[in-house]
């Protein structure tokens, strides 16, 4: 994990040379079929642009993100395959417009 963490990092000041990670969260799936189901990220406790950055080891998933609110005239739901050792990142903008699962 300290080897995923300095990645993550080394990335992020790519993105945002001023800016700092504030916290890290992990969640550890055995599988593909693992998740834990929509979910909004209002982490307003680390800041108002706070940038989310899923990273996927060991076994490729799909992250969904969802419209917010759901539109009548589609799903508005997006799938992104995450193959094992990817990175996603999501700016304030992404976290506006739904809520995501890893699934």
């Amino acid at each position: 994990m300290l080897t995923a963490a300095r990645l993550v990092k080394k990335y992020f000041r790519r993105l945002e040379p001023r800016g700092r990670i504030t916290a890290g969260l992990v969640n550890c799936h055995s599988g593909p079929q693992q998740g834990v189901g929509f979910r909004t990220h209002a982490l307003t406790y680390i800041g108002p642009r706070a940038i989310i950055c899923p990273l996927s080891l060991g076994v490729t998933r799909q992250f969904r993100i969802q419209k917010q609110p759901p539109s009548s005239h589609s799903s508005g739901t997006y799938a992104i395959h995450l193959p094992h050792n990817s990175l996603l990142v999501m700016t304030t903008g992404c976290k506006r417009i739904g809520s995501s699962p890893f699934s």
